[in-house]
């Protein structure tokens, strides 16, 4: 049977499978992320009945899932996208079934696309590729193909025209598909050429240029150029009994190139390569490391001799698990069907050799040539002695687990004690107090908390016979003069004047005397003009105009983590990692919501999402300085709208018991109503600089 059609020029190469579950807080409410779903159910055969089958059909999923599947939503004939509700099953027919999935409570669906698709689903032991998660990331749609009666078509190999100095571009001809299973699946498919100085194509941005810089079927190839190649229209035949499901396209010629508009390249064109031969290329391949998953260690690298010869590029890995080194197991099929999953744990003990199932991209840089035998050689681990797999590595062990300072890094007032502990169990833990790297030789922690009363960096490492040392935990506790970081004795709270908007006024020291003050709607006798000289003179604000504060007005949430950030002595973060889609480089607030992230601060109101220009409540603030206290034990707290179930139950008690707050009652916190500016900057005050 003959088809046409015009092909989409993306790539639908391996499954994106994103990190393995881990648990997010938002605001003390543990959300577990469902990053990968299967479930089975009955395929029908032909001749039955399709409204039954509708009806009927209870898919399962297995007993550790933490979400349902509703049902079979719609039933569509694939070939012509007829829904079917009523009739029978054919037999050689291909089908669409999509099936709706809801997280349990406390758990989301979660994709590392940011339109939402999910890549990371197995129906029948079948991945797919077809899902959609809802906005509130609670409801998956899912769709999923099969066919009665016929085979599924595996794999198309692309073959291009290989361009040749010149000859011109109408004389290259087609290009030809061919398959895995052999002869299931024949085409062939015009080419569109595109001229370029080097490899990138970085002319061809748009479709526009797409349309106007494509080569004319006159056009010459010449010597020293590059060219890319789309596909165009297809004809093709499937051969019968066989039909196309999602596949995996792969080149018998040319090199892969990432390029929205350029599938395949070639070049540069010439008899007699120019500059200077690439000697050898190296791989680095990611390591295994225990308990770790292949998603977590990412992919392989290259490097060129002699230096800077080769263009660095990552590529894709697979790996594959066995109990000694010999990978007997692996062969040409094995390698396609038995690999580990993304979120397989690498386990000690094993071995475990790697693949780079796209290929290695070998693209020399500007002056060098890579010749057709150049050495490929591996920078880390050994050379398998499979042949068919590329890295070994293994037997693996374990490494033991980072130490853990509690609290974590921080500023005090006075003196803080710092405990130190290894969730490894049976690990010795080493430390230094004066900035040095621990050994084997460092003082040894024996759980005692550790009192510091000046400026100090702890570093740790844990220590394990027959373990990889740990990395070392770092910290720094700085000593903030006339301010605190650790908790503070509990003073007594004081009845709150009725007048205030805020019972947190109570205990508020006599309001100064400055005639610089510049805020005119801060008068003297305010409960927060302290605390507001205090920010004003610490840089921690500077209000919202030059001579106003607004005491009455919210803030966003953006702002209060700045605020906290600056009254914290503005420390840098320690990493780079921003799970926030709102939260860029570029904002004022970029550094301070970075830093309370790793501190464990905050974990933002999603798994994405800060939330930085949503308006903080008071039971927020409440929980982001119980985190910068680093959560300590938190006692109870007299307020009826508290429950102890309420992700801000802790941090109130702590507050409360602290004298930061007496609440807006005798009785009540008020702990969803917005925090206004007056009462955060004395939340700030009573808690850093009292």
């Amino acid at each position: 049977m003959k088809h046409r059609g015009k092909w989409l020029c993306s790539m639908l190469l391996v499954l994106a499978l994103v990190i393995c579950m881990m648990p997010a807080t938002v605001f003390g409410e543990d959300l577990q992320q469902i990053d990968e779903i299967s479930f089975t159910f009955e395929e029908p055969a032909a001749g039955d009945d399709i409204a039954a089958f509708i009806s009927k059909c209870k898919p399962t999923v297995p007993e550790s899932a933490h979400y349902t599947v509703q049902g079979v939503d719609t039933l569509v004939e694939d070939e012509n996208d007829t829904v079917l509700t009523t009739g029978s099953f054919q037999n050689k027919t291909a089908y669409r079934v999509s099936f709706t999935l809801k997280a349990e409570d406390g758990y989301a669906f979660t994709s590392d696309d940011e339109n939402g698709w999910f890549y990371n689903g197995k129906i029948n032991g079948q991945w797919n590729y077809d899902g959609k998660i809802q906005d509130d990331h609670t409801i998956l749609s899912i769709e999923y193909r099969f066919a009665i009666g016929l085979n599924r078509i595996e794999k198309l190999i692309y073959t291009f025209p290989e361009p040749v100095e010149g000859k011109t571009v109408g004389s290259m001809g087609k290009g030809t598909i061919s398959s895995k299973p052999e002869g299931a699946y024949e085409g062939s498919f015009n080419c569109t050429w595109f001229e370029s100085e080097d490899k990138t194509f970085g002319t061809i941005v748009s479709d526009e240029d797409y349309e106007n810089k494509r080569m004319s079927e006159s056009d010459t190839f010449q010597a020293g150029k590059y060219y890319g190649v789309s596909i165009g229209d297809r004809i093709y035949d499937i051969a019968d009994g066989y039909w196309l499901d999602w596949y995996t396209r792969v080149l018998d010629n040319g090199t892969m190139i990432d390029h929205e508009y350029i599938f395949d390249y070639f070049g540069p064109l010439g008899e007699e390569p120019e500059g200077i031969e690439v000697e050898c290329v190296w791989m680095i391949f990611p390591e295994p490391i225990v308990g770790k998953t292949p998603a977590d260690i990412g992919k392989g690298s290259v490097y060129g001799e002699p230096e800077g010869s080769i263009y660095e590029q990552e590529f894709d890995v697979v790996w594959f698990e066995c109990e000694d080194d010999t990978f007997a197991f692996a062969t040409e099929e094995t390698l396609e069907t038995d690999h580990m999953s993304e979120t397989d744990v690498f386990q000690a003990g094993y071995y475990y050799a790697a693949w780079p199932i796209k290929g290695v991209p070998m693209w020399p840089n500007k002056g060098y040539y890579t010749p057709e035998n150049v050495e490929l050689d591996v920078a880390n681990g050994i050379w398998s002695n499979n042949q068919l797999l590329w890295c070994q590595f293994g037997p693996l062990v374990a490494t033991v687990e980072t130490p853990v300072f509690s609290p974590a890094e921080t500023t005090f007032r006075d003196s803080i004690d710092v405990t130190i502990s290894c969730p490894t169990e049976g690990a010795e833990i080493h430390y230094t107090m004066d900035g040095s790297t621990p050994t084997a030789e460092s003082e040894v922690t024996t759980g005692a908390a550790i009192t510091l009363n000046e400026t100090t960096t702890l570093k740790a490492i844990a220590i394990l016979e027959g373990y990889n040392d740990s990395e070392v935990a770092e910290a720094t506790y700085t000593l903030r003069p006339n301010s605190g970081g650790g908790a503070r004795p509990p003073k007594d709270p004081e009845p709150d004047p009725v007048s205030e908007p805020d019972d947190d006024s109570a205990g508020e020291p006599a309001p100064s005397a400055d005639n610089t003050f510049p805020f005119t709607d801060v008068p003297e006798d305010s409960y927060c003009r302290k605390a507001v000289e205090w920010a004003l003179k610490n840089g921690i604000t500077g209000g919202t105009t030059e001579t106003t504060f607004s005491p009455k007005s919210p803030a966003t949430r953006a702002q209060v983590m700045t605020f906290i950030w600056a009254a914290s002595g503005s420390p840098e973060p320690t990493s780079t990692e921003n799970p926030f889609t709102d939260v860029s480089e570029s904002d004022y607030f970029y550094k301070a919501v970075l830093w309370a992230y790793e501190q464990g601060i905050t974990a933002g109101i999603s798994a994405d999402a800060f939330g930085s220009d949503e308006t903080v409540t008071r039971g927020q603030i409440a929980t982001f300085l119980y985190g910068v206290a680093g959560r300590p034990a938190a006692g109870s707290e007299p307020f009826a709208d508290v429950e102890g179930s309420d992700y801000f139950a802790d941090p109130v008690a702590w507050a409360y018991q602290n004298g930061i707050t007496t609440g807006t009652g005798a009785e009540t916190f008020s702990p969803d109503a917005d925090c206004l500016r007056e009462q955060i900057i004395t939340f700030l005050y009573l808690y850093f600089a009292e």
